[in-house]
């Protein structure tokens, strides 16, 4: 573990720490999801990066359907508005499943095929950061592992993710999309429309190897190996 944690520590604030970082998550603390949103001054909600490791196609959807409506009703939420700057805090499904309404278990839970979470909640000077792991269906719990009943597990999360954007402030508004080069972005864009790398290819005026090319790079760059793997960090426009 302490091996992970130091690539984590080493790629913070580039664009190689959510590979690094979530090979952590999936490794060393047998992670199924990985959610984390942004709370501003304003207490404007947004997510910073969303990613399923068993389905790649639920994290973003269901990103989408929390910031248009759920967090409205997540306990979680009124507990960071009420945190002062430094403060960090785990909080486990179990201490707070009964507040939640049977719909909002259905929606955030059982129908994507959710059991367990542990929530990371921590507050710094400019933004309240809140960090969601979550365990599928039939898994162990979080608790049943002995995992985030330290203080220090806790703060190992919120350290490394509060580091890595606080080293490049602009990580935090930018769509990582647009850390690609100009040629990568429009490949992604390409592959997000659900278009073929020889449609992209005659679109650009280059041949299909050179697609190829541009995807790799992209790919290598967000840490992802996949097509399923882009769509679930991206959305098309």
């Amino acid at each position: 573990m302490t091996h992970a944690i130091a690539k984590c520590i080493s790629s913070c604030g580039s664009l190689l720490f959510f590979r690094d970082f979530f090979l952590y998550l999936t490794n060393e603390l047998d992670v199924d999801q990985c959610s984390i949103f942004l709370i501003d001054r304003s207490h404007a909600i947004s997510c910073l990066v969303t990613r399923n490791f068993l389905k790649a196609d639920i994290a973003v959807p269901l990103a989408d359907a929390y910031l248009q409506e759920g967090y409205k009703h997540d306990p979680n939420i009124t507990l960071l508005k009420t945190m002062s700057a430094g403060q960090t805090r785990s909080v486990h499904l179990s201490e707070y499943i009964q507040k939640i309404s049977s719909s909002y278990q259905s929606r955030y839970f059982s129908n994507p095929g959710l059991g367990d979470k542990v929530s990371i909640l921590a507050v710094r000077s400019d933004y309240g950061y809140y960090i969601n792991l979550y365990r599928a269906l039939g898994r162990r719990s979080f608790r049943d592992d002995g995992l985030f009943l330290d203080p220090e597990d806790e703060n190992v999360i919120s350290a490394l993710v509060t580091k890595h954007y606080s080293l490049d402030s602009a990580l935090v508004d930018a769509n990582p999309i647009a850390m690609l080069s100009d040629r990568e972005m429009q490949v992604c864009q390409g592959i997000l429309h659900g278009k073929k790398t020889e449609t992209i290819a005659f679109e650009l005026g280059v041949a299909p190897s050179t697609i190829i090319t541009y995807r790799r790079r992209a790919y290598q760059k967000l840490g992802i190996n996949s097509r399923r793997a882009l769509f679930a960090l991206y959305k098309s426009a």
